[in-house]
């Protein structure tokens, strides 16, 4: 006469056998977690980046760049009124005590929006008003693209002082 199931023993060797392989997964996951907090804090700075990215969208395209540039003289509500081209990104530690960790760049010196400007990654030099020429003059008013660079930069936790960053690319138009 053959008997069907499992018997006690073998049930309880089964789930002696899963509960160790379920054990040595998880202290894996959480040995990871401790000898790579690169990605988690290169997850914080790509967040924080995009977040500036939606923040700059949500304002009209002509006033982007004088929201968003270095200096303050150009300010659509006066000077020292806009966000600037720095931002904080909380869960990082800026290279600089007192510093920001994020900035924003533009192809640009000071207020003057240039074309000419070199920057591989942002495609330029590039028309950026569509006249067919590219110059060295200022198109702060006139551009229908924008090209723009978003840099974090920080120390890494729990190091002695290694510096680390990320970089997002893209270009608004005008529509």
């Amino acid at each position: 006469m053959s008997e069907r199931g499992f018997s006690i023993v073998e049930m309880v060797v089964v789930f002696a056998i899963v509960t160790i392989a379920v054990s040595m997964f998880a202290r894996t996951l959480a040995s990871s977690k401790k000898l790579d907090p690169l990605s988690t804090e290169t997850t914080i700075a790509a967040s924080a980046a995009r977040s500036v990215l939606e923040r700059m969208r949500n304002n009209p395209f002509e006033h982007i760049f004088p929201l968003y540039n270095h200096p303050a003289s150009d300010d659509p509500g006066g000077p020292g009124t806009a966000p600037g081209w720095q931002f904080d990104v909380e869960g990082l530690t800026p290279l600089e005590p007192g510093k920001k960790c994020g900035t924003i760049i533009f192809p640009a010196n000071g207020a003057n929006l240039r074309e000419d400007f070199e920057d591989d990654f942002l495609g330029m030099p590039r028309d950026l008003n569509a006249d067919g020429v590219i110059d060295g003059l200022n198109h702060a008013s006139d551009c229908l693209l924008l090209p723009i660079r978003i840099r974090v930069e920080w120390i890494m936790q729990g190091s002695r002082g290694t510096r680390r960053s990320f970089e997002m690319y893209t270009m608004y138009g005008r529509y």
